[in-house]
Formats: structure tokens, sequence, C-alpha cells
């Protein structure tokens, strides 16, 4: 009822909660959006999929500049071809914002993203004048939508795209389609291209073809851009080869928009490295990347590596088996910083203990510092305020929770402009 198979990717919100999408599970079986908190470890369901708001959600959500998280469905909608859909994390509302009809493409795959001008731009695999997807364009203030380019008038140029878009230093968007380019007798649909889109001019250029060998073959996932303005992505194919691996474990490749240069900077290679990445790198704050693959590592069910940039050193960090999960499918890693209590003003953070914790018939609030004027809360996980003291000071408080259900909540202390929450376990 929660949500099940779980795809894609998690995002950070601006209420510093994680959300993601379940592909199936829910109350219609058609796919949920779910938050996550991840410094005291809740999960909540927030809405489930109908059919007519979407079904079958599958590529990352993303928040754009008002506040309103967007995605994608491969079903669902009037047409069953899949819609782009509007959530609210404040009311937990969502609407499709657009209907997928097949002229205007079908099936998304990737993730959405906001360009400079405002505009939220994305991919959908299938669909459009050849049904070998389209790029669109969606303004989040109209809800205008406009399809600006169709995969397909030449295979060559790509097509099948299951990624989203990546704006460079240069003001125009990068990406990659999975499929078209150079064919072979292993690889008729072609071994993905890298291209370029002017949104400016609705321009679009390939910039590359995939190889198979050195450079990998059939690209997914998002290309990731560097402070030096270089784009690195994976490839499912090319590189290392062996027996039973004839058409390779992938490549992590480098793109320099400057010069369209193409690199291959390492090669995966099953056991040690992993094998056949189809998702989309992560720049983290250490300066490293850090991915995962579909197969490989001692378990053949993936890994999650760290790559230094600096000098492309591999490390395995993690082997996926049965109880840590196994075979992540279009991941890409986020990173969240984690605290023990949530605070607006981090600098003046409260430092706080509640006690006993589980409680029952009461709680004691203890701080490190006096407080004047205060207000402490107990928020229900649903952000329901059950109980609330006001005009407090001193810096040890006690509340009556004898007449709370048993659950999680939050207890909230305000002084002024600074918040801080713990939370709390009612038996």
């Amino acid at each position: 009822s929660n949500g099940s198979t779980p795809t894609s990717s998690l995002m950070e919100a601006k209420d510093k909660m994680l959300y993601g999408i379940t592909q199936n599970g829910g109350l219609n079986n058609k796919g949920t959006i779910f938050q996550y908190d991840p410094t005291f470890d809740v999960y909540t369901k927030k809405f489930d999929f109908d059919g007519k708001s979407g079904a079958m959600p599958t590529g990352p959500m993303m928040q754009a500049d008002d506040g309103k998280i967007y995605g994608t469905t491969q079903e669902g909608g009037t047409n069953d071809r899949g819609v782009l859909f509007q959530f609210d994390p404040v009311t937990a509302t969502c609407i499709a914002k657009v209907e997928f009809d097949g002229t205007n493409g079908s099936s998304p795959y990737g993730e959405l993203m906001q360009a400079n001008n405002g505009k939220i731009y994305g991919m959908t695999r299938e669909g459009g004048t050849n049904n070998e997807g389209v790029i669109f364009q969606f303004d989040p203030v109209t809800s205008d939508y406009s399809k600006k380019f169709d995969f397909g008038d030449n295979t060559a140029n790509g097509k099948y795209p299951e990624g989203g878009l990546t704006e460079g230093a240069d003001g125009k968007l990068y990406g990659v389609a999975t499929s078209g380019g150079l064919t072979t007798s292993s690889f008729a649909d072609g071994l993905g291209v890298l291209f370029q889109f002017d949104p400016a001019t609705a321009t679009y250029t390939k910039k590359f073809d995939f190889d198979g060998l050195s450079i990998g073959g059939n690209p997914n996932g998002t290309l990731v851009k560097t402070p030096n303005g270089k784009l690195y992505g994976l490839t499912t194919y090319g590189g290392t080869i062996d027996k039973d691996h004839p058409s390779g474990h992938g490549v992590l490749f480098q793109f320099d928009p400057v010069t369209s240069g193409v690199s291959g900077m390492l090669n995966f290679n099953g056991v040690g490295k992993g094998s056949r990445p189809n998702g989309s790198l992560l720049l983290a704050s250490d300066g490293n990347f850090y991915g995962v693959t579909n197969y490989g590592g001692l378990f053949n069910m993936g890994v999650l590596f760290q790559v230094d940039l600096s000098s492309f050193t591999y490390t395995k960090k993690i082997d996926f088996e049965q109880p840590t999960g196994k075979l992540p499918n279009h991941t890409k890693l986020i990173e969240v910083a984690l605290i023990n209590s949530i605070a607006k003003n981090k600098a003046v953070q409260l430092n706080m203990d509640v006690y006993p914790n589980p409680a029952k018939e009461r709680v004691t609030i203890s701080l490190d510092q006096k407080i004047a004027d205060a207000t402490i809360k107990i928020i229900s996980v649903s952000g329901q305020r059950v109980l609330e003291k006001t005009k407090l000071s001193g810096d040890s408080f006690t509340l009556n929770t004898a007449d709370l259900s048993s659950g999680i909540y939050f207890i909230e202390v305000t002084e002024k402009e600074n918040t801080s929450r713990l939370k709390l376990i009612k038996e």
C-alpha cells in the first residue's frame, strides 16, 4: 500500500525532505510519490497515482523555482502515454499539467531540468513524428508545452533517449540518446549519440557517435557538469570485453563542449569494478564522482563506486547483495547533509534533550541555554499540531503527553526566528 518497485533517484527539496516515486503499488497499483525524512528516519506516502494523474512514474523528480515538484510518468493520462505532473509538497496535491498523446511525445523515462531561462526541459523515449522520442519545453508560469525536436528524422542523429538534459557553461543543453548513431551487427538500433540543443534557437546538433569500444556504447542517464566546464557520463556497453561480455562492461566518459572531444576515462570490468552502469554520476562535495552499476561486483548484483576526478582512481565502496539491495537501475545518487536536530538558523541552533523518549504520560525538554518568550509544539508526522505552549521562559519544560495516541511526533522549540526539532516516540 505504501508503494512498490522504486526506480530512479531521490531528490532533496527545499524543506530538507527527500522525495521519490515508486513505479507500482499504492491504492491503485499505479505508483506513488513518497517523502522521507533523513534526520528522523520517517517514511510517508504522499500521493497515489490513479491513471488520470499519471501511472508508472520512472524518472527522478525536480523542484522548480516556484517551489513545486515536477516529474513524469510513462503511462496514464487520457491517452495512456504518460503525463508531466506537478506535485505541491505543502498540500500533497498532484495534477497532470501535460498529457502526452504520441505526437507531442510518449513514455518519458528521464529527469526534468529547469534552465536559466526559467523553462523546464525534458525528453520522451518514444512519440513524436518518428515515434523515437522528442525534446520538449514546459513553462511552469503559463503551463505552455511545446515540442522542440523530433528524434529519428535521421537515425544517425540518435533516438530513444532515456536520460535528462544538462545546461553547459555556454547556455546550451547537452544530453545523450541511448540508440541511433553508428550501427553494428550486434547493435542494429545504433550505439547512441551525444548532442547539443540550443534552447534559444531550438537547434539540435549531434556532437559525437559512440563507438561501442574505448568510448563506450548505449549511454544512459544525465550528463554531469564539473567546475572546469567538462561533462561526464556513463555508457552501458563498450570498454573492457571478455568471453561472457563481448559487448563490454561499460565506460565512464568525458566530453569537452569547447573542443567537442570525447574521451573514455575509466573502463568497468565486472567483478572488480562493476558492470553495465545505466544511470548518472554524482559529483559530491569532496570532489569525487560516485555512482552505481547495474551488474558486476562479487555477487553480480551491482556495486557502488567512487572515482577521484583529478586522477580517475577507482575505488569500489559496496558490493550489492540481496540484504542490501541489488541491481540498482537508472540511479543517480544524491548527497544529503544530516544533523541531529533541524534548525532554521544553524548558527544559533538550540541543543536540546527530550526524556523519557519513548514517553508515556509526560515528557521533559531540557535545553543547554535559557530561552524567553518561546513556543513549544508537538507535531504529528502528517504535520498536524497536536499540542502547543506559548510564552515560555527557562531551560526546562514538562509537557503532558497522556492524551496523545501512540506513534511518532516531533517536538518543535521556537524562540524568535530560531526553530529546532527532535523526534518523540509516544508509547
